[in-house]
This record gives structure tokens, sequence and C-alpha cells, in this order.
């Protein structure tokens, strides 16, 4: 049914078809209702009168963009700027430079359209949305502000903002746009999922889980919200639920890139390569440039032997212009992996090296050896004689150290006895600092703020933490892991809260683990220190500090565990372990790689082979670009195994 507006319009051209004014007023309404090709007629007959041809002839250029002729639409643009310079003739123009891929030209006539008429949004939005297309975040930050101070109501330049400032790594302030956004739009399923977004990239995965619901809740049929808690229950360790999730979204679209490179990830850690290369290869096939299916195939290939096949793929890509920082750093990691596959070790170290600079990040090295210092100072021995003594830790088994240190081939060792219960790596403790300074006013920092808590407050924080860590544990299990390497840090806190725990301290030769490190694309936040061979250097020997400490003051039993070691004498090694442990020997303990299990750490491939001797020494084949680690880490190198 024709709108009042265009049945009057008509009425007025039928009574008097030579007036111009009427056929252009006849032309906006046909125009507005979808009208192309009684607009067009109309506005024709009004550009006959030169009062009335330059609004005639934008809605020619404007019939032009909806028929999709960009390139007419584009001239008609440049007549009507060359009668006068109008806002309306550049935002014509720029869209349609923008629909034929041309935004930085786009992005020009935007400009100079806000700035001809700075109270019209419609400019400033076309702007952001143009900014945002390019990468440019706080550019388009600004634009959709400006837009929101003509017009706050304007919900869909709101959710750009919010957007955006996700893209941006701005998460809180994203966040608080995303609430506001909910108090006028509580049903927005949309704006739901870009909470959970923001939550999510935060690692507040169990809030951002449950920002999905809601989003799924009010549209079901919201594929991005399934995507994105497919991946929000991989890092929630609920593999099962991760891959539900994924093929859920992929029902919706088929084609959907997020969900495609989050099924095959899952699938990955899963040991089901063939499964997972197989859901990726037609996409690939078919040239996606999706920055996260391309990696994750690229990781794939490596377990067919298909390296260069994907060096090549990404070598292309990497060549395009455009390619937005995190995609470009993601690609260098794993060509960094294929290159050291190939023993191309110059070629290998040149791409980590890449992707390691693209890190936007920075290690407080200062402020971590001040945290060191405040925790080997207050945890002396003294004070460790005087802990109330808890009747807690008796099944748990912490397995700290450094990172790429060996804790997961360790964890894995135990797991396979059908005592142990492999936890994986819990940040439990660290959540538990937290709610301590919560508790105690945030009046003084951890672990200084220990002394407001009462006997009762540590005891509510053990059975918390254990209610946590048991979660899942089936009968018959003695024993429990919790192998977050950065426990070391805590080692003081375990001894208050769990006196009758064991500790296994993972060690191996320092350019190993700094090597390693460095060519692991790690996305925790207490891993910043992992993207510079000087900051992996301050933090190791912070970590060894921190250790020769805790051997000297802590009364929870300790072994240390040589990776070196383990790969040359297996059998006896493990044999010390169980009896560590306090575990009867079970020779399915030397098959680990054959336990079925998904294991969420960088070291999930390694775990399911046999124990190799490969990375014992590989620093040696990158000595020459170590030089920056090996300085700052001094006599560390020779004195690391001492304990």
């Amino acid at each position: 049914m024709d709108s009042p507006v265009l049945s009057q319009c008509r009425q007025a051209v039928s009574k008097e078809p030579d007036n111009s004014l009427n056929q252009l007023r006849l032309a906006r309404a046909a125009l507005q209702a979808g009208q192309v090709s009684e607009a067009v007629e109309a506005a024709r007959k009004a550009e006959k009168s030169p009062e009335h041809r330059l609004p005639a002839r934008l809605i020619l250029g404007r019939t032009l963009l909806m028929s999709g002729d960009f390139s007419a639409a584009e001239k008609m643009a440049e007549k009507l700027l060359a009668q006068k310079a109008d806002a309306e003739a550049h935002n014509l123009r720029g869209e349609a430079r923008g629909n034929l891929g041309r935004s930085n030209e786009a992005a020009e006539d935007f400009r100079a359209a806000a700035t001809l008429n700075p109270k019209q949004s419609a400019y400033q939005f076309n702007l952001a949305i143009t900014l945002q297309l390019q990468g440019d975040n706080l550019a388009a930050i600004d634009s959709y502000r400006r837009v929101l101070a003509i017009d706050p109501a304007n919900q869909v330049a709101m959710n750009g903002l919010a957007v955006t400032q996700v893209s941006a790594a701005l998460y809180p302030e994203a966040i608080d746009t995303f609430q506001i956004l909910l108090e006028r739009w509580p049903d927005d399923a949309r704006s739901w999922a870009g909470l959970g977004a923001a939550l999510q990239f935060q690692g507040k995965y169990a809030q951002a889980k449950s920002c999905y619901e809601r989003a799924i809740e009010f549209d079901p049929e919201l594929v991005e919200a399934h995507s994105n808690m497919g991946t929000v229950l991989q890092g929630l360790r609920d593999i099962p639920g991760s891959e539900a999730s994924y093929r859920h979204a992929l029902k919706l679209n088929p084609r959907h890139q997020d969900a495609l490179a989050g099924l095959a990830s899952v699938l990955d850690w899963q040991g089901r390569y063939q499964e997972a290369i197989d859901g990726l290869e037609a996409a690939v096939e078919q040239g996606s440039r999706h920055p996260d299916l391309l990696v994750t195939w690229a990781g794939l290939t490596r377990r067919f032997g298909r390296q260069e096949q994907a060096v090549v793929r990404l070598q292309e890509e990497l060549n395009r212009p455009g390619i937005p920082r995190v995609a470009r750093e993601r690609m260098y990691f794993v060509l960094g992996d294929m290159h050291n596959d190939k023993k191309q070790y110059d070629d290998a170290f040149t791409a980590y090296r890449r992707g390691n600079r693209l890190k936007d990040v920075q290690f407080d090295a200062a402020g971590f050896n001040r945290m060191v210092e405040n925790v080997s100072g207050y945890f002396s021995r003294d004070r460790i004689s005087q802990f109330a003594s808890l009747p807690f830790g008796e099944n748990m088994i912490f397995i700290v150290g450094m990172p790429r240190s060996g804790s997961s081939l360790i964890e894995q060792i135990l797991a396979s006895h059908p005592n142990v219960f492999a936890a994986g790596e819990l940040s439990y403790l660290s959540d538990l600092v937290f709610s301590i300074q919560e508790v105690t006013g945030k009046k003084q920092e951890f672990p200084f703020c220990l002394d407001q808590l009462s006997v009762e407050d540590l005891s509510a924080a053990a059975e918390t933490y254990l209610e946590k860590a048991t979660e899942g544990l089936a009968d018959g299990k003695t024993r429990v892991t919790d192998k977050m390497p950065s426990n070391f840090i805590h080692l003081g806190l375990i001894n208050l809260l769990f006196p009758k725990a064991r500790v296994i301290h993972s060690q191996r030769h320092p350019l190993d683990i700094g090597l390693s490190c460095y060519f692991q694309n790690f996305s925790s936040l207490g891993m910043h220190f992992t993207f510079d061979l000087q900051d992996i250097g301050y933090y190791y020997r912070a970590y060894r500090r921190l250790m020769d400490h805790y051997r000297n003051t802590i009364n929870l039993p300790m072994l240390e565990v040589v990776y070196e070691d383990l790969v040359e004498d297996f059998e006896a090694q493990v044999r010390k372990l169980l009896a560590f442990a306090g575990l009867e020997w079970d020779p399915a303990c030397l098959e680990f790689h054959r336990l079925e299990r998904n294991v969420i750490t960088s070291s999930y491939a390694q775990v399911r082979q046999p124990i190799y001797r490969d990375s014992s020494g590989r620093y040696k084949n990158y000595l020459e670009h170590l030089q920056p680690l090996i300085d700052i880490l001094g006599d560390d190198l020779e004195t690391w195994r001492q304990s």
C-alpha cells in the first residue's frame, strides 16, 4: 500500500504535470518508497528546470546507487560537485566510491560532507563506518561519538561505537557502552552478544557465557552468539559444549567463517586432525581471507606435512594491503612454526620476531620485580612457621615453574594414573588473591592484605578453591593436580591454605624455555613478558629468585623435575614422580600419550605423542638470535639446575 505522501504527490502531478516542483516532490516520495522507476521518471522531468536541477540530480544519483550502478552514481555526483560544493553530493560520491572499494577517497568525501553540514548525523555515520572498515578504530570511535552528540538515541551508531571499542581493545569502555544500550533496549540480542564479546576478551568467560545465553534467548537464530558461545565454552574447558555450539552456528549458517574456524580448532584440540582440516578445505579453496580460518587451516597442514602449501597461501595473504594487525600477528607465528618444522631456522626466527613485534602489549618488569620482592619479604620462614594448621590440601598436587618448562607433560603422566584427576591450568588462586583484596577493601596490596584475615576467612577461602578445583572429581580419584605454572608466585599462599599439599617444580634449560615462550603466541594477560627476549630474561631471573627463596622457607614437600632428565631417563623419572605423589606404580603412565583427555594448553599436541628428545637443546639452532636473552640471564645459564 502506497504512503499518503506518495499518493498526494501523484495527485498533484496529475493535476499539474508540467510543474517541476511537484515532479521533484514525487521523485523524493517515490525514492523513499523504493519505487525506483517512478523516482527516475519524475526526477528526469524535474531536472529540466534550472531551479530544481541540483536536487533532481541528487535523486537520480541515489537511484543509481540503489540499482548498483556505482560508477554512474559517482559520475553524477561529480557533475553536481562541478556545479556546487554540496554536502549531499559529497555524501553521494562517498557512498559510490565506498561501494567501488575506494574507501580512502570515500572517507574524504564523508569528511567534506560533515564539514559542510556538521548538524547532519548521516554524514558522520557514513564516515564512522568507513573508518571502522579501514581498521582506523580510534578515528571511527571519534566519528561515532559525533553522531551520538547530534542524535543521542541513534541505536545503530551506539552499537557501532561499542563494537569499534571492542576492536580497539578498549574493553571497559565497550562494556559501559553496551550496558547503556541494554538499559535502553534490554531485549536487543546483538547488544547482549556484543557485551559478551567484550567480557570474553577480558577473560571473564562465565559472565560472557551468561550474556550469550541472553542473546540466544532473545534471538535463537543469532549465529554470532552461538559461535562466540563455542569460543567461551572452549575457554571454560567445556569441549563437548563448545563443539555443540559451533555445530549449531553452522547449522544456522554453514559458511559462517568464525564457526568453521572455531569448530576446526576444537577438533584439533581433541586430536581429530583429519576431521578438522576437512571442514576448512572448501573455504580455503574458495579463497577465504578470514584470518582465524586461514591460521587454523595452516596449523593443521603441519599434521599432514603440507606446510609448503600453507606458507605460500599465508605469504600471499600477508602481501595484501589492509590486513588487520592481530591477523598479521597470528599469521607470522604460524609461519614461524612451519619454517621451524622445515629446519629453516633463520626464516622461522624472522617470522616469530615479526609476530612478537606486532603485539600491542607492555610488560612491567619493574612492577613484577617489586611484587616478587614483596612476596618473598612477606613469606619469611618465621611467618610461615606461625601459620595456622589448616586441614586442607592432602589430595592436591601443584605443578609450578616457568611456562613451556614441561609442566603439561608432567600433568599428562600423572593423569594417566587411575587415581589422579588432572584439573589443568586453574586460575582460581589468582582469582582468590583478587577476592581477598576485595574483602579487605584494597587498603593493602597482596600479600600484606592477608594480615587482615581471620583463620575462619582463610578456611573459607581454601574451601572455595577446593570446591572449584575438584568439580567433576570422579570416585576413586585420590589426587588432584593444578598445573598453573605461575602458581610459583603463590607457593607461600599455598603453604598457608593447603599445608598438606605437594609441589612439583618443573625445570628446563632457560634458553629452551625462553625460545619456546618467544615462539608461542600467548593470549592470556599474564604472559605479556613472552613477546620480548629481554622481558623473558627479566621474568626468568625474578622467578629464579623467588623459587630459591621458597626452597628455604616453605614447609611443603617439593619435587624438582628437570625436563631434560625426564626425557633421557623416562621410566626412572616417572617412578620418582609417582612415589612422590604417594601413588602405586602403574605402567599406563609410561603410555601417557594414549590417554584420551582434552588438554587446554599450548602443549596440547605434544602430550599426544610418545616421549621424544627433539625439544631438548632446540635453542642451539637459534643461538645467534638469542644474545639479548643470554645477556640478561647471565649466571643463571650455569646455575639453573641447582636446588
